[in-house]
Formats: C-alpha cells, sequence, structure tokens
C-alpha cells in the first residue's frame, strides 16, 4: 500500500529584520522590511512552496525538517502568507494558517517640535538642564496625526519605545522615574 498521507506544514514566523520594530510580527502587524523571513516546518524530504493568498510566490529552502522563503513586501499592500508541502509521494497538505502583513514603509510626514520640561532648573527655562528627576516633558505637533499614527518616546537610546499620552496638537509623557546623574537622551518620534 502506498503513502496517502498529506505531510505536515507550519508557517512560524514572519521575521522583520530591519526598521524601526524588528523580530516576528504578530499576524496583522505592520512592517517597514521590504523582505520578511518566513519559516516554518515540515516533513523530511517535502516541498514547500510559499503563497501571497492565491499567488504562488516560490518554493522555500528546506533543511531537514525546517523550511525558510524571503518574501517580498510592498508598501500600503495587505500580505497573506501561507505555505504548502508536497512530499515524495506526491502528497499535498492543506495551507497553514496565514501570516497577515501590511506593508509600510512611508515615513509619517508629521514632526515634534517645542520641546519642553515641566521643570527645567537650569540658567534658562529652555536649556533642558534640571536638577528634578520626575518630569513632564511636552512637544508640539506639525499637524494632526494620521490613521493608525502615534507619538512614541525612547529613554534608553531606543531599545524599548512607549506609546505617549496626547492632547490634540500637543503631546506629554510623565517620566516619574528617577534618572541616574548626568547625560539623559530622549528620542521622540511619529509611528505608524
Amino acid at each position: 500500500m502506498g503513502d496517502t498521507t498529506a505531510p505536515a506544514v507550519t508557517l512560524d514566523a514572519a521575521t522583520d529584520d530591519a526598521g524601526t520594530v524588528t523580530g516576528p510580527l504578530s499576524s496583522g502587524q505592520a512592517s517597514d522590511d521590504s523582505t520578511l523571513l518566513l519559516s516554518g516546518s515540515c516533513e523530511a524530504g517535502a516541498t514547500v512552496l510559499v503563497y501571497d493568498g492565491s499567488m504562488l510566490l516560490g518554493t522555500a529552502t528546506v533543511n531537514g525538517t525546517s523550511w525558510s522563503y524571503s518574501a517580498t513586501v510592498t508598501d500600503a499592500t495587505q500580505h497573506q502568507f501561507r505555505a504548502t508541502a508536497t512530499d515524495a509521494a506526491g502528497n499535498t497538505s492543506a495551507p497553514t494558517a496565514d501570516i497577515v502583513v501590511v506593508g509600510d514603509m512611508t515615513a509619517p510626514t508629521t514632526h515634534l517640535s517645542n520641546l519642553t520640561l515641566s521643570d527645567d532648573t537650569g540658567v534658562s527655562s529652555s536649556d533642558f538642564i534640571t536638577s528634578v528627576a520626575a518630569q513632564t516633558l511636552s512637544a508640539s505637533l506639525s499637524a494632526a496625526l494620521g490613521t493608525n499614527e502615534k507619538v512614541m518616546g525612547s529613554l534608553n537610546g531606543g531599545a524599548t519605545w512607549s506609546d505617549l499620552t496626547g492632547h490634540g496638537q500637543r503631546h506629554h509623557a510623565d517620566v516619574e522615574r528617577h534618572r541616574p546623574d548626568g547625560q539623559q537622551t530622549l528620542q521622540l518620534a511619529v509611528w505608524t
């Protein structure tokens, strides 16, 4: 009796390795990376085909029971990545669950200006020198935020980012943690 069992295949990750946010993406997440690494598992010796919706993109590279494929992401386009596997006997699996990714390579045009500290104790009220650790930082936007745009801030060189509370075109962040003495860097950005 011949092999009539379809092989197992999974699509485990769509990994972004460029731009603002990197690492494995959740389905439905936006990516500013024009090439994502898709990866998963399969039966040894299977041929894995990768699709965007119903459109065949190509054949994945299979190594043992793992596979990978570099998929192109287009700006302002929703991609529905999925995979199928075919074993040596010609049995083909059902498609994997989709990982949906939206291409977002266009930088926001809104920018921040007029940064102020709530308690600037330096020589002037705008020299950004203070002896007060807990601060409210404020900045103005050049225009109203667009759809899905948000103001983000980082106090650790961009390692982590926080969504800042907004009020119209004026945004602020309360920094309640005590910062060590010395120079500190605050990064602000508008993200989509």
